[in-house]
């Protein structure tokens, strides 16, 4: 990625910051205005491509080294993490373009890029999305829960987790029919385990409480309600720029220090995924630990 950003006309110091910030989906950049400030389409061609393989699961990278490209193919998680970006990317495009932007052209180019940097929670940011319509404010929104694959360097609850909860639902639906079967979850040919499927029950739930608690202490520190919920979901998901007063284009700068600190708090619980910290928090875990 370095070498093919300064191909495209960045200075060494820009292309080496922004292929950091990709592939780590950290998302800082060398400008206040993000990607955006560079104007330079190439460069944003090649951070979106790099952005969409930092948000890919790295042992699919390992099996495709390996040549085994079936397993690389046929995975279920990838398909469904390039069938998210793809689906939403053209909504949000058609529905940025006749009243935003002059060609269609330039509203898949502004909408591809903010749709790929929030789900691999990378934070990019090449126009200010606040501004687009309700539609694409609230899919962007819940793309700050997915985050992309497992075994990614995204945040967010994961996709695989986000697949395992859809086929547990199903599942739980056909059993309804048929209460004494025994149905299996799979991905692909191999069966979930149930303690995964328990392990993600679990997490998702936590996740979900958590932002909702936090989205309270949000607002009790004196931010509206859109700012809110999204300042709580864009920090535990590790995404960076939120909506309304924290929009792309704000920074978190005018929050009351206790904001910042509890902030600071989730987007560290969200990021090492609620239940490193939580056992640590809890006194008789703690104690066996430590």
């Amino acid at each position: 990625q370095f070498f093919l950003l300064l191909a495209s006309g960045l200075t060494i110091f820009d292309a080496i910051n922004h292929t950091f910030t990709t592939m780590s989906t950290g998302g800082f950049s060398t400008y206040n205005e993000s990607v955006g400030a560079l104007n330079n389409l190439r460069a944003e061609m090649i951070i979106l491509v790099f952005m969409i393989i930092g948000g890919g699961n790295f042992s699919l990278y390992y099996a495709l080294w390996q040549k085994q490209w079936r397993q690389f193919f046929r995975d279920t998680e990838l398909r469904f993490y390039l069938l998210i970006l793809l689906i939403a990317s053209v909504i949000i495009t058609l529905n940025i373009y006749p009243t935003h932007y002059n060609t269609l052209a330039e509203a898949a180019r502004n909408g591809f890029f903010q749709v790929v940097s929030i789900t691999t929670t990378t934070g990019f940011v090449t126009a200010d999305y606040d501004k687009w319509p309700y539609l694409t404010k609230i899919i962007l929104f819940f793309l700050m829960f997915l985050g992309a694959s497992g075994g990614s360097t995204s945040g967010g609850i994961k996709q695989i987790r986000i697949i395992i909860l859809i086929k547990y639902a199903f599942r739980e639906m056909r059993k309804v029919l048929h209460p004494s079967a025994v149905i299996p979850l799979r991905l692909g040919k191999k069966v979930i385990p149930e303690e995964m499927v328990q392990n993600v029950i679990g997490f998702s739930i936590l996740y979900i409480f958590t932002f909702l608690l936090s989205s309270i202490i949000m607002g009790s520190l004196g931010l509206n309600f859109i700012t809110s919920l999204s300042v709580t979901a864009t920090c535990l998901g590790s995404v960076g720029p939120a909506l309304g007063l924290l929009g792309p284009a704000y920074t978190y700068a005018g929050l009351p220090a206790i904001a910042k600190l509890y902030l600071s708090f989730i987007m560290l619980l969200g990021r090492l995924e609620i239940y490193t910290i939580l056992v640590l928090l809890l006194p008789k875990a703690g104690a066996k630990r430590f």
